[in-house]
């Protein structure tokens, strides 16, 4: 039964080869939604509004991102007047060698379409989101 230990390893390898076909697929179809959710998560308390991204992905071996349709509203504020900034698409070019020290240096930001909005609460003039 020589054929059986071929047949077994040929198998074996199909198998680990889909698992990581899937497992990479997967990562390709959920990084732009889940990166978003993350990224927006940590920008929330540094920016004191709420964050959303609905895409990002990196370019450029990940030396640069790609963020679209990012959005920040002002907290406490409901309806479009909570819409502080809103940003089509934000391409952020970051060192590489900045990266391995842990504090990473902007190259540059490139920002593609966008609205910014101010907007005065009619309960107490002169507050403005």
């Amino acid at each position: 039964m020589p054929g059986t230990a071929a047949t077994t390893r040929t198998r074996r390898r199909r198998r680990w080869l889909i698992a990581i076909a899937v497992l990479l697929i997967a990562f390709y179809l959920g990084l732009p939604r889940l990166g978003g959710a993350i990224v927006a998560g940590q920008l929330d308390p540094i920016l004191g509004g709420e964050v959303s991204i609905r895409r990002i992905w990196p370019v450029d071996w990940g030396a640069g991102w790609v963020v679209e349709d990012l959005e920040i509203r002002a907290p406490g504020w409901t309806g479009d007047a909570a819409e502080v900034v809103r940003l089509d698409r934000v391409v952020v070019n970051v060192d590489r060698a900045s990266l391995l020290s842990g504090t990473p240096r902007l190259l540059a930001v490139t920002i593609a379409g966008g609205r910014l909005r101010l907007a005065e609460d009619p309960q107490d003039p002169g507050r403005i989101n």
